[in-house]
């Protein structure tokens, strides 16, 4: 009778333990395919030669994707005429640095406008890539959902993969325009800016784009506020210099350190546009 008792014990070990090891390893291959695939499509844009965000590849054909304000901020040189003086590249995953063009007609004001309200960028770079994210549609995320990002965060050079939970889906007016949006129960920082929100299917090949990492929300709004004024003033007043120190110096810092503070809320916008966009072009 006891080795009857211990044969069907260890023949229920087999059964169910094995079953879980299959899939606890199961899960594992799947997690590691799809951080994988996201970091090898995920890179660092420079603009001239400094950090400015993230980007990921859509399509092999080195196509990739952005911010808006990634790409056109207060670092990015632009003459009298519009022309575009500044040199932009693309940092992959293997350290390569890789030069860009800018993919959209940016001499078109209502692609200009349309961008700058969803916050996205288009750009092109002149070498393939064998890992891309496959664009979804914004319309399938919900609340709960779990999503993951990409990105390079306080001047990090190593790709890091934050995740986390879409909180709340909601209609966003910018200049009169709607745009959908959503907020995010997840950690960003500067740096992440332009990276991939991908939407978690059942299995990585079936995960999808939804939207671009584009906002944190920070407690310290009205402390930003009053130090862009503090700043603003002593910028025209020729700066302020008291014993060897400088002020304005150390005023930029605070601000940028304060309006860099994530506290675990972040926000993406949709993804659709650039859907739209691509579309058109491949037709």
């Amino acid at each position: 009778m006891k080795n009857i008792i211990l044969l069907a014990l260890f023949s229920l070990i087999g059964k169910f333990g094995f079953t879980q090891t299959i899939g606890v390893f199961g899960d594992k291959i799947s997690t590691f395919k799809r951080i994988e695939n996201i970091k090898q499509s995920s890179g660092r844009i420079l603009i001239d030669g400094n950090k400015s965000g993230t980007g990921f590849y859509v399509s092999s054909d080195g196509i990739i994707v952005t911010n808006w304000h990634v790409v056109f901020n207060e670092s990015t040189k632009i003459d009298s005429t519009g022309k575009i003086l500044s040199k932009f590249n693309f940092v992959n995953y293997k350290n390569d640095t890789i030069p860009l063009s800018i993919f959209i007609n940016i001499s078109n004001d209502a692609i200009v406008k349309e961008a700058f309200i969803w916050d996205y960028c288009v750009l092109k770079a002149n070498v393939k890539n064998n890992s891309f994210l496959k664009l979804g549609n914004f319309s399938d995320s919900y609340e709960g959902a779990t999503v993951y990002t990409c990105g390079f965060p306080l001047d990090l050079n190593q790709p890091l993969i934050s995740s986390g939970i879409i909180s709340t889906l909601f209609s966003q007016s910018i200049n009169k325009v709607d745009r959908n949006v959503a907020w995010l129960d997840m950690t960003k920082n500067k740096g992440n800016s332009g990276g991939a929100l991908v939407l978690l299917a059942d299995k990585p090949e079936n995960d999808s784009v939804i939207g671009l990492t584009s906002f944190i929300t920070t407690p310290y709004f009205e402390t930003i506020n009053n130090l862009n004024k503090y700043i603003s003033g002593i910028e025209k007043g020729g700066g302020v210099e008291l014993m060897g120190i400088n002020f304005l110096q150390y005023a930029k810092l605070i601000n940028n350190t304060v309006n860099s503070n994530s506290v675990g809320i972040s926000g993406c916008i949709s993804i659709e546009k650039v859907n739209i966009l691509l579309n058109r072009y491949n037709k």
